[in-house]
This record gives structure tokens, sequence and C-alpha cells, in this order.
């Protein structure tokens, strides 16, 4: 072998001579490029830490040979019969896991028999059961001693050989039972885990020596990796997740679980402190020494949960906050269970144990601390109440702060109805102000289950949603998670009277309607590495810190190039989740529609000033101010405008642009119990108040107005200065002369409208159809502009020409029919047939009272009737079509009170030719115009969402 130096430089690339790597020479760019660089083989932010250490190689064997031991004084141990009881219950949890069937083995008695007996049938089971048990026995021993490792270093106490042999009796003289150092922990109390002590003499007192300098070299990754339970059961498939185990997303749990409830106003910790201060103890100077905040954790992958769980709370700072988070993992599997309870119990311990020594307290006061206020804080649940049964809490025990659900493995059948089972059995162990995060693989809103998810909001609030479903590289992070806050019972009853209104159905019958506002989040894009996962913990707080979340609509941020962080406010309406769901690409909560529309958009407030109008003789601040100065304005005379918010129908929000000088009739035709009233002081030069009206009832800004001001009605001002508004709306360029001119419909009036050949006209504007889309994209404000007018004028000529068969009001049609020739109505008119029902002459002197109209006459096909009543009854009947007789019902209904003879001979009316002509020409007048106002519509459509789409 060569006695050859060995550099680096050689192994990065070997194809350079070593001469040339030992010499000065610079490497030529070309050659550069293609050398070896190991970041590109190398995850980043990862530290390797569940790499198999030296000292975690040690420790893997001494956990083995624990184990053997364990399995060996098993049978020679004399145990009492309560402990073979529990030992015997935990033989039914495995046998029940494994699914065996040992019917021969029911009672412990029998279980130790067959235990010491070589011939059982059931030796290969119990083989199975004893390697289990022993193995938690080990881990539950290791992790004992791992505490009092810690403790005794934190105590400056050397560590005797009994006290490694027999942690249990160390720790009880630590934690003296009925002193003001009683420790209430499982951990320390006696239990068919604790009765383990390893053989005198024998070779493991050597490694245990060591044992502490081998735990402080182990990384809390590695640890729970050897001592996993499923490690030791290599023929069962993992129940792990590398995702939920991950540090970041256990920041981003303990992130919601403490910093949520402040964010939306419902207490928790500081927002403004640190995510490290979170686990630690209070300041000094703090009146109440110690506050804890309960926590379970539970479903599936709670090993997985665990780690992320312990590796969140490990990255610490050196200021105390004010909660110490006391998480439990709770679960009935056998592989978790009151095992895992202990064993994840001395993890906290341990933990406690270190914040203790960062912080330079006492470590038996204050673990002791912790725990008489943690389990002070769970018994509170004696005294609550359940909305679903009363009897509900009779036998419950704890209840936590926080309780955190994961579900990834839901049943074939009826999936959806598991996951309100499992949300309604967690309900009982909620404190009143508590908090469920639920990590759900299916979709909590679905249509079918709707009236259990409104029985479910009786008890809980949806306070907010998140949705990974479109997030790549999440792993086994369930796409949706959902956050509710369990209702204090005065809000649960007062519910019905603030969350249900009515609204008019189809059939014209009041349905009850229960809304419940909520917050939407969403991460759309890529996890290239999990490490980025950091980027939206920093997103959310950033989010909440920066932003006031009941008065922000709509909120998107780039986190990276191919990773977005979304907000909107959705409301749920009788146990449907509005928008967060919607597949539509025209609504506002597409992901592709939504990044668009923050894009083009501005705030209301970037437009105008909007100042609330202070109700009756109330004056807002201004106007006190200007009185003062001897300046007297009414209220509206400051504004351009006046704005009226309508909430009486809470799905269905409203928004009217009024002139100022309509404010006081406005007031008092709304009032002002569902109506709220603004002013608005432009900002911005050329505003077209015509647009921002225009905007707000399309399907996009009514969209909007829901998102915004949709929820709980405060902060009406602030909430409306933040809908969004197309930025086009202040660009204001105009068309140039020649082109505003050559738009010929557009400059006509109502009365030209209805005068023009409508034929004409919508040959007109189908020409100018595409040339007004093209002008669009240069000039949409001003073609905007147009549009809307031209609707209005539109609209105002469709209403006087009535779809109704009472066309003879309309102004027009009076105008067109006096250029026809008319016809005395009596005599020789051979259109109209005259009945008389009268002997005597003289009742055509006395006065017309009453006029009927009947319909076809069985006598003569197709002819309708009119009859003439005086005060004796019926005088005549005319005979004539049905326009004709509808024309003649409606001039003479005009001329009740004149003598019928009179009325005879005085009247004139048109043919029924003439008279069928012109109502066909009104009706084509209107078709033509609906079709003229269709296109148009559609062009304000395409021009609006060109603009923002």
């Amino acid at each position: 072998m060569e006695n050859n130096t060995f550099r680096l430089k050689s192994w990065m690339n070997p194809r350079l001579p070593l001469a040339t790597l030992g010499g000065s020479v610079v490497l030529p760019a070309a050659r550069e490029k293609d050398s070896f660089h190991p970041k590109k083989y190398l995850i980043p932010e990862w530290s390797g830490e569940s790499l198999s250490s030296k000292e975690g190689m040690q420790l893997s064997k001494i956990f083995g040979l624990i184990a053997l031991d364990v399995k060996s004084q098993l049978l020679q141990t004399h145990f009492n019969k309560s402990l073979k009881e529990e030992v015997y219950n935990e033989f039914l949890s495995y046998a029940e896991h494994r699914a065996l069937h040992c019917p021969d083995i029911d009672s412990f008695s029998s279980l130790f028999d067959h235990l010491g007996s070589s011939d059982s049938i059931y030796s290969k089971d119990l083989e199975g059961f004893k390697t289990a048990f022993a193995s938690k026995i080990a881990t539950v021993y290791l992790f004992k001693i791992r505490f009092l490792v810690k403790l005794s270093q934190t105590l400056n106490h050397k560590i005797q050989k009994n006290d490694l042999l027999n942690p249990n009796s160390y720790l009880t003289k630590l934690f003296r039972r009925g002193s003001s150092s009683q420790l209430e922990s499982l951990a320390i109390t006696a239990n068919h885990y604790s009765w383990y002590r390893p053989k005198i003499n024998w070779p493991i007192e050597e490694l245990l020596y060591k044992i502490d300098r081998i735990y402080e070299r182990v990384s809390i990754a590695e640890l729970q990796k050897i001592f996993s339970h499923n490690n030791l059961r290599p023929t069962e498939e993992m129940d792990y997740s590398h995702a939920l185990s991950h540090h970041h997303f256990g920041t981003f749990l303990i992130q919601l679980i403490t910093e949520f409830p402040e964010w939306i106003g419902k207490g928790g910790i500081d927002s403004a402190q640190s995510l490290e201060s979170w686990t630690v103890g209070s300041p000094a100077h703090d009146q109440k020494k110690y506050r804890t905040l309960t926590l379970q954790y539970t479903g599936d992958h709670l090993e997985s949960l665990s780690l992320s769980h312990w590796l969140a709370q490990g990255q610490v700072s050196s200021t105390p906050g004010k909660f110490a988070v006391c998480p439990e993992f709770c679960s009935d599997e056998y592989r978790y269970g009151t095992f895992a309870r202990l064993a994840y119990e001395l993890h906290f311990l341990c933990f406690l144990t270190d914040n203790a020594k960062r912080f330079h307290e006492d470590p038996i006061s204050y673990i002791c601390d912790i725990y008489r206020m943690k389990e002070g804080s769970k018994r509170i649940a004696k005294k609550q109440q359940s909305f679903f049964d009363p009897t509900i809490f009779k036998d419950t025990r704890f209840a936590y702060d926080r309780i955190v659900l994961n579900l990834t493995q839901f049943p074939k059948n009826n999936p959806h109805h598991f996951l309100i089972s499992k949300i309604q059995d967690k309900i009982s162990e909620l404190k009143n102000d508590g908090f469920l995060v639920v990590l759900s693989a299916k979709k909590l809103f679905i249509p079918s289950l709707s009236e259990k998810v409104e029985e479910l909001l009786k008890i809980l609030k949806i306070e907010g949603v998140l949705t990974f479903k479109n997030l790549k590289g999440k792993g086994e992070i369930p796409p949706y998670l959902y956050i509710l806050s369990k209702r204090k019972e005065s809000e649960g009853s007062k519910l019905s009277l603030e969350n249900q209104f009515l609204v008019n159905s189809v059939s014209g019958q009041n349905e009850k309607i229960q809304k419940h506002p909520c917050f939407s989040f969403r991460i759309n894009g890529e996890l290239k590495t999990f490490g980025r996962f950091s980027m939206i913990n920093k997103a959310f707080r950033d989010f909440f810190k920066n932003k006031k979340s009941n008065t922000t609509p709509i909120y998107r941020k780039e986190l990276s190039k191919d990773l977005s962080f979304e907000f909107y406010q959705d409301a749920i309406i009788n146990g449907r989740l509005v928008n967060t769901t919607n597949k539509d690409t025209s609504k506002v909560t597409h992901p592709n529609f939504f990044k668009s529309l923050i894009r083009s958009c501005y705030q209301m407030g970037h437009f105008f000033q909007i100042d609330p109008i202070p109700m009756g003789n109330e004056k807002s601040k201004t106007l006190l101010s200007q009185d003062l100065l001897g300046i007297k304005f009414e209220p509206e005379d400051q504004y351009s405008d006046i704005l009226v918010l309508d909430y009486k129908n809470k799905s269905n929000l409203h928004l009217e642009f009024v002139p100022k000088d309509t404010l006081k009739s406005k007031q008092d035709e709304y009032g002002r119990a569902f109506y709220s009233y603004f002013g608005l002081i432009p900002k911005i030069k050329n505003i077209n108040i015509n647009l921002f009206r225009y905007f707000f009832k399309t399907p996009i800004g009514k969209q909007i107005i829901h998102l915004s001001l949709g929820g709980e009605l405060n902060k009406l001002r602030a909430r409306t200065s933040s809908l969004l508004v197309p930025r086009f709306f202040e660009q204001s360029k105009l068309l140039p002369g020649y082109i505003s001119e050559g738009l010929h419909p557009f400059h006509l009036s109502t009365k030209e409208l209805l005068k023009h050949d409508s034929k004409e006209l919508l040959k007109d504007y189908l020409k100018i159809e595409k040339y007004i889309s093209d002008l669009s994209s240069n000039y949409p404000w001003h073609i905007m502009g147009y549009l809307i007018l031209f609707e209005q004028k539109l609209d105002n000529a469709l209403e006087d020409i009535q779809s109704s068969e009472n066309f003879f009001e309309n102004k027009t049609f009076i105008q067109s029919l006096l250029q026809y020739p008319s016809h005395p109505l009596y005599p020789n008119n051979s259109e109209v047939f005259v009945k008389f029902h009268i002997e005597e002459s003289q009742d055509l002197n006395f006065p017309l009272k009453s006029i009927t109209l009947h319909g076809q006459n069985d006598l003569k096909k197709g002819m309708y009737e009119l009859a003439l009543h005086n005060q004796n009854g019926k005088v005549l009947s005319l005979f004539s079509h049905k326009n004709l007789i509808k024309f003649l019902d409606f001039i003479l209904t005009k001329m009740i009170g004149e003598k019928i003879l009179n009325v005879l001979f005085y009247t004139k009316i048109p043919t029924p030719k003439d008279l069928n002509q012109l109502i066909e020409n009104q009706k084509d007048t209107g078709k033509n115009l609906q079709d003229i106002k269709l296109l148009n519509q559609k062009l304000l459509v395409q021009l609006l969402n060109r603009q923002l789409y």
C-alpha cells in the first residue's frame, strides 16, 4: 500500500492529477462544473439525528440484554394476586391485538400455568407475548433510568449502584408521598411494568454505569427508534409516518393548539411571544408561578405524533413563557394504552427536568407544581355539562384544554359517519373552553351528512379549516385539518336566536338557515423537502401578526416559486361548508381564480374614505369638530355618495350605492335594525360610482361581499374597507373622440331606444360587439362605464315595455296608437257586436257602474265578452276579438260614472288588425331590447373576467 497523503480534493475530483491538486493551479470552469458537490447528495436541513450512533448502538445492546433478563425472570418472580391479574389483562389486550384464540386461558392462574409449561398448545403465541411484554418492561425501566440520570445531574447527586438497579426506590425518596414533594404521576407508582430488577453481578452492570454518558449523546429521534415497540414486531405492518414525526410538523401543531385561540381572540398565549417559549414556566414576577395547558393526542400514528411533539418541545429558548404544555397520548390499542402513557410521561418528566435546569428552578418543586396544576386542571371536568346527554359526564374524571385527533384509517362502509362519531366521542373529554384539532383523510362537510354536522355544530364551533389536498410531498399528513372549539352552555342556548334567520324559499315558504362563520386556509404547491414546512409555519405566524383575520377577506402569499399560502373567510350554512370545496373556476375561492383576484384587485379603502354615518342626533368626530369651528354641515353634505349595507338576510348580503341626497329617505325606509350607512369620500379623481354599483351585483362581487362581511357583524367599517375591487377602476383612460362617436347605440337615450327600430338597433349592436371587445383591452374603465350606462337605459326601456298583457298603459304604446285611424264603437262597427239586455232605452241614460270581462263565449267561438252594468243590472254586452275586448276593458274602466249612452256613442277604437299589429311590434321591440341586454351583459362579464383572470 502506498504511503501517500490523502487529500480531500483528490476524492472530490479524482480525475485531476495529484500534483495539480496539490499546487496552486486554478481549476478551469468546464472542469469545475463536472466536479463532485456533496450538497447534491444531501437533504437540506437534515442533521442525521435518526442515524445510528455509537452510543445508540450501546443503548440498543443494553435494551436487548435487559429484555432477555425480564423474559427470564417472568416466571421466576413471585407475583402477588393483583400483579398476576394485571399481567393477565395485559395478555388479553395482546390477544385481542393479535386476534389470538386461547379459550383455555380464562384466568390469571391458567395463564401462568401455560407460561410455565413447555408443552402448552399456545406456546408459540405465549412466546410472542413474553417477548412483547418483556420489551415494554425493559423500555419503562430504561426510561426511568434516563429520568433518574437527568434528575441526579440537576440535583448534583452521585448515582449509586442500587439507584440504577432499583430506580423506583430512588424516585420515591425524592417525591415522598404525603409530603409537599408528592408527585401525582403514573411513572413512579407500582404497576405490572415496574416490578423488574436486574440480576446482581450481571454483565449489564458495567454498561449501566456508562448510561449517563450514553443518554447525553443519543438524540430523541434515535432514542424513540431504539425503544419503538414496532421494531420488536418486524412481521407486522409499520404504523409510522416520517412526515408526522418531523419536528417542523410538531411545531406547526403546537403553534395551532397554543396560538390559534389568541389569533382569533379566544384566549391563549401572547402571539408576540416566540414559539419556543410555550412549554416553560412563567417569569418570577408573575403572581401565578406556572400555568399548564393539558393536551391529548389520540387517533392514528401516535408514535409519529409523539416524536414530532418531543422534537418541537425540545427546541426551547432561554426565556420562560406562560404555559407548560402537558401532553398525553391516549389509545386503547395494545401497543399504546397504559404502556405508552407511562413511557411518554417519563419523556415529559425528563423534559421538565431540563427546563428546571435551564431556568435555574429547583427541579423537584418545579415538576411537582406542574403536575399538581395539570391534574387539578383536568379534574375540572366533573363540573361540566353535556349538550347531547346530561349524564355523559357523570363518571368522567378528566378533560383537556386541547385535543389532537388524527384519523387516517377509515372503514370502507360509512367513513364519514365514523369521522363524526370519533369527534363526538371526544366532546366529553374537552373542556368548555377547549379546542379540538382534527386531522382527517376524509371531508367533514358532505351534503349527505349536513344534518348530522349541523347537530354537531350545536356543541362545537368550526373556527378554522386547513386544506393540504393540493400540497405535494406532504407524506402522511391528512388533506384536511379542522379546528373546533367547544361552545359554552349559554352560547349553545342562544345559538338559535343569533345564527338562525328566515329567508324566502322557492316555494314561498319560510325556511330556517343556520350560518356559522369560520376561517379557511389552503396550502398549495410542493414540498421538495419536508424542511420547507417551516415556511408554512412562518406564513401562519406572519399572517396573524400582520393581518387582522376578522377584517381581512382574502389573503395570498407566495412562500416560494412553487408554494403558496391562502386565506379567506368562509361560512357553514346548514351543515355545509360554502366555499372551501368549490370546484367552479369562476368562483373566488377556486385556487386559480383566487391567485388572479389577489393580483388584480385593490381594497375598497384604496378608492374611498369610508365613514360610518351616526344614528339619530349623534355626530361623528369630524362633524363635531366642524360645529365647534362654526361650520354647519349635514352628514351627507361632505360625502359624494352613500353606501348602504343590507344584512337582514345573512345568507345574502347586499351593498347599495345611493346618492347622498337620498340618505334621510333611505334611513326612513330601511331603518337601522338591519342596515348600516357609510359615507364615501373619493381618494381618486374621476371615480365612476356606477362601476362599483355594478361590480357588487355580479356573482364575483356577491362572493366577495359574502367572504368579507359574512359571519358576525362587527367591525363593519374595517371589513367594508377591505372589500376587493378591480384595480382598473382607478385608471380612467378615455376613448378617443372619433372612436366614441362610432359607438352610436351607446349614445341613444331611453326614449330614443323605444322609438328606434329595434331590429336595426340589434344589427348595429352586433356589428360593434367585436369592436367593443377589442377596445376593452386598452380602455376597460371607459368601455365598462359605457356598457353599464347602456344597460341602465335598456332596463328603463324594458320596464316601459312591460312583458305582461297590459300594454295599454305604456306611453310608447299610446303614442303609437294615436298614429292609427280610429272608428266609433257604436253604431256601424263590424268588428264589435253589441247585444242589449234591456227593454227600455232610458236605462242607457243611467251612469256606468261596473264592467265585467268574460272569456271565450260558447255561442260564438273565439269571441270575448265585455258586460256593462248600471245600477239596475246588466245593460249590454260587447263581443269581439280578445285584444280588442281587453283594450275596451282598459279604456271603458276609465269612464265609469259616465252615461252608458255617451260611452257607447263617443268611444272610438282602432281596428283589431291595427291593434294586433301594434301589440306585436311592442313585443318584438321588447324581445330585441332583451337580446341586446343579454349581449351587453355578456360583454361586461368578458371585460371583467379579462381584467381579473
